[in-house]
């Protein structure tokens, strides 16, 4: 469980660092949103498992496979989640910043950012569990470690007990961590009343 957590939080970081800037970039700049949407737009419907081959192909067996996945798996739902956060943002509050002379940064400090949290947050918290279902369908495939390797050895071993065990232990998992993102939530919008 730890090697598949492990490559969950490798995948998720790198989907979030890469992402969350895409998203405000795409969202505020026309051109790099004409530019770069369609690309991101054509890949998204593509599942994560039908990277499988070129990942092995590119990365061998072992970690690097199965971190690709749970970055492919969360990128695209990041990205459209920050884009969406601040494309819903009003723009009485866009204006009332430049009634105030704002600069670019301090307007997207003071108004852009908290403003799309929310959804971009939504977008984090929906990913990481993409992510934990990728990296397992990863591991049955192209790993000799961590808990799908475990469940598909199990399988050809006929052990009924361990696959179900496994298959407990994913869903434990991923419940625990989606409680600690609602409480992270939580703490972080008391105005929005975040229950989800």
């Amino acid at each position: 469980m730890t090697v598949s957590l492990l490559r969950v939080g490798i995948g998720f970081g790198l989907a979030s660092i890469i992402a969350i800037p895409l998203g405000f970039c795409m969202a505020l700049n026309l051109t790099s949103r004409n530019f770069l949407f369609p690309f991101f737009n054509f890949f998204r419907p593509i599942p994560p498992i039908a990277w499988m081959p070129l990942a092995i192909l590119w990365f061998g067996i072992g970690h690097g496979p199965a971190v690709f996945l749970t970055m492919i798996a969360a990128l695209f739902t990041i990205l459209f989640s920050t884009m969406m956060g601040v494309e819903e943002i009003s723009k009485e509050h866009l204006n009332i910043a430049r009634c105030f002379q704002a600069s670019k940064w301090l307007t997207f400090k003071e108004v852009i950012f908290p403003a799309s949290f929310p959804s971009l947050f939504h977008g984090l918290r929906m990913g990481f569990g993409l992510s934990w279902m990728a990296v397992v369908g990863a591991e049955m495939i192209a790993s000799t470690s961590g808990l799908g390797h475990m469940i598909n050895v199990a399988q050809d071993s006929l052990r009924t007990d361990i696959v179900i065990i496994g298959m407990f232990t994913i869903g434990f998992t991923a419940y625990f961590c989606d409680f600690i993102f609602k409480k992270i939530g939580a703490h972080f919008m008391i105005w929005r009343d975040y229950r989800a």
